[in-house]
Order: structure tokens, then C-alpha cells, then sequence
């Protein structure tokens, strides 16, 4: 799997990378996700929220 920093040219700190390559290990075992968020969403989780159903249809995942 690609590092994330080679991707997008930044550099990245090792412990950062390491957990995006978990999060991107986690999706792609994966074919259906339930996406939620706290009570009382601010607009950061609603941003969030809505950007995590972005990526999960740009992968063609199922996801409630």
C-alpha cells in the first residue's frame, strides 16, 4: 500500500502515517460501514460525517 505523505507530497510524522495506513487497511477489508456521529452534531462532525460518506462511495463501499 502507498504511504499517504507520498501521495500528497507532504511529510508526514510516522505515527500519523502509520494510522492512516491502519484506517485505509480497515476500509478496504470492509464493504459495509454504519457512519455516525455524536449527539447533538456540531459542524465539525457534521462535515465529518458527510466527507466519511464521500470517501466510502468513491470506493463504491455500502454505508448507512
Amino acid at each position: 500500500m502507498r504511504k499517504f505523505s507520498d501521495s500528497c507530497g507532504t511529510k508526514i510524522p510516522p505515527e500519523l502515517e502509520a494510522g492512516i495506513q491502519e484506517a485505509a487497511r480497515f476500509i478496504a477489508a470492509y464493504d459495509q460501514f454504519l457512519v455516525v456521529s455524536h449527539l447533538s452534531p456540531d459542524g465539525d462532525a457534521i462535515g465529518s460525517t458527510l466527507a466519511m460518506a464521500g470517501i466510502l462511495k468513491a470506493l463504491k463501499k455500502s454505508y448507512r
